[in-house]
């Protein structure tokens, strides 16, 4: 028996959300094209600059189930934007 990590390309769950449109994976990849960066790294990097303005937004929300909720899913847009959709382990047969 063995396990492989299925992405997208391969298997897609339909248990995922994705909180990342697809129109911005195509921007991601114009500008990488653009610029020569590697499309993984021009994500990483547009994620980590994308969390300043987000953080000032969450620092001014109350405290409460508001600030919980849009943390929660500016957690889960933030992760499938830098690493990607990885829908977990697939039993190969």
């Amino acid at each position: 028996m063995t396990f492989y990590i299925a992405t997208t390309d391969i298997f897609f769950s339909p248990f995922t959300i994705r909180t990342v449109p697809p129109f911005v994976d195509d921007v991601v990849k114009s500008m990488s094209e653009a610029i020569g960066f590697d499309v993984e790294t021009l994500s990483y990097v547009l994620g980590l600059l994308l969390c300043y303005p987000l953080g000032m937004i969450l620092n001014a929300l109350p405290f409460g189930k508001t600030r919980h909720i849009f943390s929660f899913i500016l957690g889960a847009f933030l992760l499938q934007f830098t690493i990607g959709v990885q829908v977990g382990l697939a039993e190969e047969d």
